[in-house]
This record gives C-alpha cells, sequence and structure tokens, in this order.
C-alpha cells in the first residue's frame, strides 16, 4: 500500500521524487525496477545503497518492492 503518486509514464518522472515498483531482474551493474505500466527504471550498484554493495542479488531479489528516486 503506497502513499505515493504511482509512475505511469516517463513523462511523468520528476527528478528529486520518489516512486515505488518492483525489482523484475537482478543483474551484476545492478537491478531493473519496473512501475506501473511498462515504465522501467535501473537502479545501477552504486545506486542501490549509502552502504557499500558487493552483489546486487545480496541486497535485493526479483519481486521485492523497492523505493526508488529519479536522479536524471
Amino acid at each position: 500500500d503506497s502513499t505515493l503518486t504511482p509512475l505511469a509514464t516517463y513523462q511523468e518522472a520528476m527528478v528529486g521524487q520518489q516512486y515505488d515498483g518492483y525489482v523484475v531482474a537482478i543483474k551484476g551493474f545492478g537491478a531493473l525496477v519496473r512501475f506501473y505500466g511498462d515504465v522501467k527504471g535501473i537502479v545501477t550498484i552504486a545506486e542501490m545503497s549509502d552502504e557499500y554493495v558487493d552483489r546486487p542479488q545480496d541486497a535485493f531479489h526479483v519481486g521485492q518492492v523497492v523505493r526508488c528516486r529519479v536522479l536524471k
């Protein structure tokens, strides 16, 4: 149950805003997150946490709901 505005199109994405999505894939470089519709974003390993993450699969799993901030 998110209190955040849903992100349904790429045009709606605003830098600095947070949106809830879920992890659809884990790769060596980070994670692929899906929002509403077919909107997807990449979370690189450097952006995953304030703490050091060596392997993305140790920090996240497919299906996990995550809160993301649009950086650019």
